[in-house]
């Protein structure tokens, strides 16, 4: 404990208190050894005085001994300026009381030197200048008080160095207790400025966790953002002990781009804080939910669950967002696909982020609202489209794809009048690849604008080289009636090739001019 917590000094500025926290442990060792001093006087005097000599002798020594212990004693807490005035001055008049009884007892002109170092003594033990005045002048009232009994004569001597002792001694209390005051003021302000250091130190690490915990928060809702997502996943695979793990969840709300379209974006950003409020209810504090964009949220619990344990747990989930929401007099509906995947400490965060998305695109695929685990033949589906999304980057379509036709027969002028072109992938690395299969995932893949293009080129050089010939029907894709690109590509080839527009036609299905119905229309006419 420092001296300042020990003695219950608060404020060091002021000038009383700073030199009585400063000499109050100094007039506790001044006591102690007075005390000390007068108990060992107190026994030799028991040995080599009798009768009145030790009676009053002993007295006096031993009342200076009871004295000065117990101001020891006291002066281990906190006593105030007054007090330890009155104190130490007491004590004081009590050495200066003993001298002169031991003058009395056994005159020596040698010991009237014991008055003029007591004024020292007292100018080093005073806490102020009153005090050091009473001090020095006891010790001159017994010094003149002897003289005038046993030595008259020397009364000028003694006057000179009285006052010159005096004046050292006055100049001792007052310079002592001025250095003393700007040492504690500059140790004070050092300690005021190193609070405040720690108190900017302090307000900066505020600050500085206030800015990271905005950088890992999404402004909208409140929910940890995706770098919050990511140091998290981190943290759990790390924490993986054997044999445990962790589900994470990949949620994405259906229909919410119709909320935008309709509502405006002011109620979507609404809903989905309402979402955000009914995720952290749902999942509680065990699992951390964040939203990672738009109206994607990723969560992960990690409790240990079965695989059919956290299935109903999800959708459970689902069910709970279902309800209605009533968002500014308006009511709501919404609902979300889940893809879930179970956590370990081998495969790398972005493995696992895969394995999820890929069970949430199965689950919007299957008609959305629903929940899909990541299971071995997502798995195998998955390694098999990658290796088809990679042959279709590096394809010569022009070489690879074929087309078959399947041809409409008028049975009543028992002729071929029209035809479909199908088209048939041969991959030089994967083999025949069915439409169903490539078609889709060129889509995704963003491949599919050359597979039109070339589809086309060939249908058209086959009318080409024809001398009579028929209607050809070509499928388009969704992404292509919406690209306008692509169509302006389409109907150069055409007026390029100079074949009759009218042998050319398109089928495009309902679901792909759904996407964007208003943007499909203008396109296709």
């Amino acid at each position: 404990m420092s001296r300042a917590g020990k003695y219950g000094v608060d404020a060091l500025g002021e000038g009383g208190a700073v030199l009585t926290y400063a000499y109050q442990p100094i007039l506790r060792g001044y006591f102690g050894a007075t005390a000390v001093y007068y108990a060992l006087m107190s026994v030799v005097h028991a040995l080599t005085l009798v009768g009145d000599q030790l009676a009053l002798m002993g007295s006096v020594s031993l009342l200076a001994w009871l004295a000065c212990s117990l101001a020891w004693y006291q002066a281990r807490h906190w006593i105030g300026t007054s007090r330890l005035e009155l104190i130490t001055t007491g004590i004081n008049l009590l050495v200066v009381a003993n001298v002169m009884v031991a003058l009395h007892v056994a005159y020596d002109p040698g010991k009237l030197v014991y008055f003029i170092m007591l004024t020292m003594v007292f100018a080093f033990a005073s806490v102020s200048i009153r005090q050091a005045l009473v001090g020095i002048a006891a010790c001159f009232v017994g010094l003149y008080f002897q003289l005038t009994w046993h030595e008259p004569g020397q009364m000028e001597t003694y006057g000179f160095v009285s006052f010159a002792a005096a004046i050292a001694a006055l100049g001792i209390t007052h310079f002592l207790r001025r250095t003393v005051r700007f040492s504690l003021m500059a140790r004070s302000q050092a300690e005021r400025d190193l609070r405040s250091a720690e108190t900017r130190l302090t307000a900066a690490q505020q600050i500085g966790e206030a800015m990271r915990q905005q950088s890992l928060s999404d402004s909208l809702t409140g929910l940890p953002n995706r770098r919050a997502f990511f140091e998290e996943l981190k943290r759990q695979r790390g924490a993986i002990l054997e044999g445990e793990g962790f589900w994470l969840i990949l949620l994405d709300l259906d229909g919410f781009k119709a909320v935008n379209d309709n509502y405006g974006h002011l109620i979507g950003d609404e809903l989905l804080r309402a979402v955000a409020s009914r995720l952290v209810t749902y999942c509680g504090e065990g699992s951390h939910v964040s939203r990672i964009g738009g109206d994607e949220f990723n969560i992960v619990v990690p409790r240990q669950f079965t695989p059919d344990e956290i299935e109903e747990w999800c959708e459970g989930l689902l069910a709970y967002l279902a309800s209605v929401y009533l968002i500014e007099d308006r009511l709501i509906l919404i609902s979300g696909s889940i893809g879930c995947c179970a956590g370990n400490a081998v495969e790398p965060e972005t493995t696992l982020i895969q394995k999820a998305d890929y069970a949430l695109l199965h689950a919007k695929r299957n008609g959305k609202n629903r929940v899909e685990m990541f299971r071995d033949e997502h798995a195998n589906d998955a390694a098999e489209r990658f290796r088809i999304e990679q042959a279709l980057r590096f394809a010569d379509f022009d070489a690879e794809i074929e087309l078959l036709f399947q041809p409409q027969f008028d049975l009543s002028e028992q002729r071929i009048v029209a035809a479909e072109a199908l088209a048939r992938w041969n991959s030089p690395v994967l083999g025949l690849i069915g439409p169903e299969r490539f078609i889709q995932i060129a889509e995704e893949s963003g491949q599919i604008a050359r597979i039109t293009t070339t589809v086309l080129n060939k249908a058209i050089s086959i009318l080409q080289a024809t001398s009579s010939p028929i209607c050809l029907s070509i499928n388009l894709s969704g992404h292509d009636i919406i690209s306008e690109h692509v169509v302006d590509r389409i109907l150069e080839q055409v007026l390029e090739s100079g074949v009759r527009p009218e042998l050319i036609e398109f089928e495009v299905t309902e679901t792909a001019a759904v996407a964007n119905i208003v943007r499909a229309e203008a396109l296709m006419r």
